[in-house]
């Protein structure tokens, strides 16, 4: 008797499982669901090397040669993740980037 108890019991929590919807993770091929997840965008717009001395010397005024030329594209980095290449505009009283390439899986050299 306590056994066909055990086993209704198990054939009825059997049937209530079945009737639940299944559970699955996020459609991955749909990214909307982190869409607002923040992320650090980075640009960099150049890079120098200078003594101490010469760092010391600079002041208000003092120009900073970088290495990129005016009119080459700058880095976009997304979490540390080459993503884009972009152009330096202004964007009112701020300045903004131009995206001109965005990079793919073979583009991305960093």
């Amino acid at each position: 008797m306590a056994e066909d108890k055990a086993k209704a019991q198990q054939k009825a929590a059997a049937t209530e499982e079945a009737a639940l919807p299944a559970q699955t993770g996020p459609d991955l091929g749909d990214l909307k669901f982190v869409s607002d997840v923040p992320v650090k965008l980075h640009v960099e717009l150049g890079q120098a090397t200078l003594s101490i001395g010469e760092l010391m010397g600079c002041g208000a005024g003092s120009v900073i040669t970088l290495d990129k030329r005016i009119g080459e594209p700058f880095l976009i980095t997304l979490n540390g993740r080459p993503v884009a290449e972009g152009e330096v505009v202004e964007d009112g009283a701020n300045l903004g980037i131009r995206i001109t390439n965005v990079l793919h899986g073979n583009d991305i050299t960093a």
